[in-house]
């Protein structure tokens, strides 16, 4: 089987803004229970720099994400990067716990800015589940986000909204009220499974195929390094640096290629960050039905359910 590398990623998730956020989430690797989580470089991308970037990708069909580990609404200069990637017609979605959106950011999310799609992390039905999840019990808060969210669209092609879920032992039993409760009211829902990394590998090696992310995810940390993985916080895997280069030649890069070939070779012990880990499954996905009005995309860990009468502001290489 061929593996093709395209000219430029089709996702990039940036780190704007890192160290900093407003909850501490325990499976959080940066900002939870993690010991290392004090080593985490804190800082910001310069926007100028960023800016330079932004030139290179202008009318790329590609997405960015900035956000990276942190809360991006609680970025300085978030919005400043979202005005430079809508001027130079780049793609944008973003992740939020929604604990700062109101009326008024809602409004701003919507109507002001041109960003694809927002997706917030909710975890639970109870406040009680929360705190063990997320270390919050502002349950209300952050579904009344979601609710605000929907309110202020005037259509479901201003902006796809969705909620998602994160499997854990902590709330597993309120997984399919999750799914019930939302689906009547969102336009997608994101099941995942918990992988951390480090977690020993349940998937059978022999099996195992090169990694997805490989051929379409360039994560770039506020230095400007850029990571083989969204895994990787403490840029251990670093296979060059956009500011000093290019996104185009760190994407094309000897080391990048390197890393590929040991994937598509099966040699995987040679790429030690990659060595034991089972997260590369969870983009393949193998599974796709419709039922009940819903488009159900699986892979072994992460589930989708888009509601069929939403698929108008959705395309699979979203």
């Amino acid at each position: 089987m061929s593996y093709i590398v395209p000219e430029y990623p089709k996702m990039i998730p940036l780190c704007v803004e890192e160290g900093y956020c407003n909850m501490s989430c325990p499976k959080c690797p940066v900002h939870g229970d993690d010991p290392r989580h004090d080593d985490i470089t804190k800082g910001k991308m310069d926007v100028e720099r960023a800016i330079q970037m932004y030139d290179e990708l202008r009318d790329k069909d590609l997405t960015i994400t900035p956000s990276g580990v942190t809360e991006p609404l609680m970025q300085n200069d978030f919005f400043e990067h979202v005005k430079a990637l809508n001027e130079r017609n780049i793609k944008i979605t973003l992740n939020s716990n929604g604990l700062l959106i109101d009326k008024a950011m809602a409004e701003k999310l919507v109507h002001e800015y041109d960003i694809a799609s927002i997706t917030i992390s909710i975890d639970a039905m109870t406040k009680e589940t929360l705190l063990k999840t997320r270390d919050s019990d502002k349950l209300d808060k952050i579904n009344q986000a979601v609710e605000l969210l929907l309110e202020t669209r005037n259509s479901p092609e201003d902006i796809r909204i969705g909620v998602s879920f994160t499997v854990e032992d902590a709330n597993r039993d309120e997984k399919e009220s999750f799914i019930d409760y939302w689906i009547k009211k969102v336009d997608v829902i994101r099941v995942n499974e918990l992988y951390q990394y480090g977690d020993e590998t349940t998937s059978n090696q022999k099996d195992r195929k090169p990694c997805p992310v490989l051929y379409d995810t360039l994560y770039v940390g506020i230095d400007g390094n850029a990571r083989i993985c969204c895994l990787d916080t403490f840029d251990e895997t670093s296979v060059g640096n956009i500011f000093t280069t290019s996104v185009k030649e760190v994407w094309n890069s000897k080391e990048f290629n390197q890393i590929r070939k040991y994937h598509e070779d099966g040699e995987f012990e040679k790429v030690p960050f990659c060595r034991s880990c089972k997260d590369w499954a969870r983009y393949i996905f193998h599974t796709e039905y419709e039922e009940n009005g819903i488009l159900i995309r699986k892979s072994d860990l992460i589930t989708y359910y888009n509601r069929l009468d939403r698929l108008s502001n959705w395309k699979k290489s979203d």
